[in-house]
């Protein structure tokens, strides 16, 4: 489990990419939502240590899960047989985002070995 999280090297196919970033999207709204309800229990304490403690681990969560987001998808992309720096994509204004929907989550790997190793669909 942590390689497919916190390791930016070899191959996931789709299958794998969707349930990491299932597992992503469900923590996240869970702490979100912890977080948010957290604050709304002490709007009294405006700048109060659970605010602060709160924030800090709102901002911990986001910050582990973009670094996840971005090996998951330089997996992704080595096993589309196109270097990690692909994830950049994103940031292209109007198209970047679907383009990277489109290439991660819906298009095929290489078959067979490519140069970032074996096809993960081969047992």
């Amino acid at each position: 489990m942590k390689s497919l999280f916190f390791s930016h090297t070899g191959r996931i196919n789709r299958a794998k990419f969707w349930f990491a970033t299932a597992c992503q999207m469900a923590c996240l709204f869970s702490v979100v939502s912890v977080v948010a309800f957290l604050l709304e229990a002490h709007p009294e304490d405006a700048v109060g240590a659970t605010q602060i403690v709160l924030v800090l681990v709102g901002t911990l969560t986001f910050i582990v899960a973009a670094y996840s987001a971005i090996c998951i998808g330089v997996k992704r992309f080595h096993d589309r047989d196109k270097p990690g720096i692909w994830v950049l994509v994103q940031l292209v204004p109007a198209i970047g985002s679907l383009w990277y929907f489109i290439e991660t989550g819906f298009l095929a790997g290489t078959s067979g070995q490519n140069s970032y190793g074996e096809d993960p669909l081969v047992d």
